[in-house]
């Protein structure tokens, strides 16, 4: 296969990188749009910290590269400008460089050296480009203060114990009470992007106006969900695939993504990072069974408000042509309270239904245990 590099990421982004493509049909490069600034792309936001593995940079100005006649520096050495476009380190950290042209200063970027950058597994079948497995999202806005959602987490697992657990991936966000030991800001943001009005509340797909509540049972809201789920499944193919390759490196989480893009559109990549075996007492209203232990518990993820909910796009438009694969990195920060064994990366493809559209929805997403690799699937 041939490989072109595309020139991803446009500004210091603490938790995203990424990096090349490969396709059998190269992209050109990404040009940045004509603004008039300066602006420093990156290769890829993430290296080892080997000596070897680089980044490399381009300075690009009203759409034209001018990489040969600028200078680049590290904000660190800002006497010395970088003496090649290639950087790499040999110590792990954040590195933040930008670029200069006569009195114009790009804004800064942050290139990150990790120890270690998880490598995907085997593709069984590299030249495919279609016939991906698809799976929901199905996210429950749920909390511990919350006496009703008892209904739903009942049947979230009985659907995870029925042929339906393999459609379907699961995401507690909550965001009910504050008091909650697993309330994070990220879950609010998820509440508030899918018009969170009630609880419990379970959105599919990021997409706001498709949702369940309780019926007041938990066969009745199993059986609810399973045809969300089957109503998902039919409207819309996976016409994007995801390998997903993971690993905590200190106190963080490092998560590589591989992305086969099987039609002509643009993409956003999401990872979150969730717990189960969380032990909290749940305010029950009348559920039967034991709710003071709480799973799929989101603890954090590349959301920065709202706006980021549809994850970030891959390079600088998401813009890709069928047959393109794709690498990308992300980092997820760790709390000591967090036990790693019982931790997924949970990670997402998003597309928009109508192109233009600055509305995305989960297209594909797959579940993988900290520390493992999930590889590409196919029907």
């Amino acid at each position: 296969m041939k490989i072109s590099n595309i020139l991803l990421g446009l500004s210091a982004i603490a938790f995203l990188g990424i990096s090349c493509s490969s396709s059998d049909d190269p992209e050109p490069t990404p040009t940045p749009p004509a603004t008039g600034d300066i602006q420093l792309v990156p290769s890829t936001n993430f290296i080892q910290a080997d000596g070897t593995d680089a980044a490399t940079l381009t300075v690009w100005l009203d759409g034209a590269d001018i990489t040969s006649q600028a200078s680049i520096y590290l904000e660190s050495a800002p006497e010395t400008p970088l003496t090649s476009a290639s950087f790499t380190a040999t110590q792990t950290g954040d590195y933040v460089l930008y670029a200069s042209k006569d009195a114009k200063i790009s804004e800064k970027i942050t290139i990150r050296a990790v120890t270690e950058i998880p490598a995907l597994p085997a593709d069984a079948q590299p030249d495919k480009y279609n016939g991906f497995k698809r799976r929901i999202l199905a996210i429950d806005h749920t909390g511990t203060g919350c006496g009703y959602c008892p209904f739903v987490i009942g049947a979230l697992r009985e659907i995870e114990q029925s042929d339906y657990a393999d459609k379907v991936v699961f995401v507690a966000g909550h965001s009910y009470n504050s008091s909650d030991p697993m309330y994070t800001i990220e879950a609010q943001y998820l509440a508030q992007a899918m018009g969170v009005t009630g609880y419990p509340w379970v959105s599919y797909d990021l997409r706001k106006n498709v949702k369940t509540s309780n019926t007041g049972s938990i066969q009745g809201n199993a059986t609810q969900m399973k045809t969300y789920i089957d109503n998902e499944l039919e409207d819309a193919e996976a016409v994007a695939g995801l390998s997903v390759a993971t690993k905590k490196v200190g106190n963080e989480i490092i998560v590589t993504i591989g992305a086969k893009v099987g039609k002509d559109a643009r993409y956003k990549v999401g990872a979150w990072l969730l717990e189960s075996g969380i032990k909290a007492a749940q305010v029950n209203n009348g559920a039967p069974g034991d709710y003071g232990t709480h799973d799929h518990a989101l603890r954090t993820g590349n959301i920065k408000s709202t706006n980021d909910v549809m994850g970030q796009y891959l390079a600088l438009s998401g813009e890709f042509k069928a047959g393109n694969t794709l690498k990308h990195v992300i980092s997820l920060p760790l709390k000591d309270t967090y036990v790693t064994d019982n931790m997924t990366v949970v990670v997402m493809i998003n597309t928009p239904d109508v192109e233009g559209s600055a509305k995305f929805y989960t297209n594909n997403v797959v579940s993988c245990p900290v520390g493992e690799t999930v590889a590409f699937e196919y029907e």
